[in-house]
């Protein structure tokens, strides 16, 4: 457990979305020709993923220090494949559906990134509630979702936007300045 947070130990999952980011800004062609014809298998990944590895979070299961990182992000780089080439509000007017879930799921990614900081804690306090009250995996592994949002969402609100308030205040329309003059 100890050094599944080093960054050397987790490049490749980083490695592989600036790969994505490549293909996508230079090899676009085939990029989305291989996406399309392969979307349903990518998204699949993407839904196995999402199913088997948080629960073995959860269980303290050796998996997810070992390969288990190399599912989720192989699993959501599916997941962002597929989303790259998916024109969503066609896929919804020819399927009479409503683009309201979408919007809020897309709200989410606002507060993503303290949503991505304070997960860990979350989780932390989840397996603690697990072993006090002797929670079911399934209903852990919804309550880490849920509190991971809000947690990500309140501190997002009292943190985050306030600090980018006064960064966007004191220097977004200033122009850089050379280190060197």
């Amino acid at each position: 457990m100890t050094n599944m947070f080093y960054s050397h130990n987790r490049f490749d999952s980083l490695f592989f979305g600036v790969l994505i980011s490549h293909w996508y800004h230079f090899k676009h062609d085939k990029l989305e020709k291989f996406v399309t014809k392969h979307k349903r298998k990518l998204f699949a990944i993407f839904l196995l993923v999402l199913v088997i590895t948080p629960i073995h979070l959860l269980i303290i299961s050796p998996l997810v220090p070992t390969i288990g990182f190399t599912f989720l992000y192989l699993g959501f780089g599916a997941l962002l494949l597929c989303m790259l080439f998916t024109d969503i509000k066609k896929y919804i007017s020819n399927k009479k559906m409503s683009l309201r879930p979408y919007h809020y799921i897309g709200k989410i990614g606002i507060y993503s990134y303290s949503i991505y900081l304070f997960h860990g804690m979350v989780s932390l306090k989840i397996k603690s509630l697990r072993i006090e009250y002797k929670l079911q995996d399934e209903f852990a592994v919804i309550l880490y979702f849920c509190l991971s949002i809000l947690v990500g969402v309140i501190i997002s609100k009292l943190i985050e936007f306030p600090m980018l308030k006064i960064r966007d205040k004191y220097y977004s329309n200033k122009p850089t300045q050379s280190p060197l003059n």
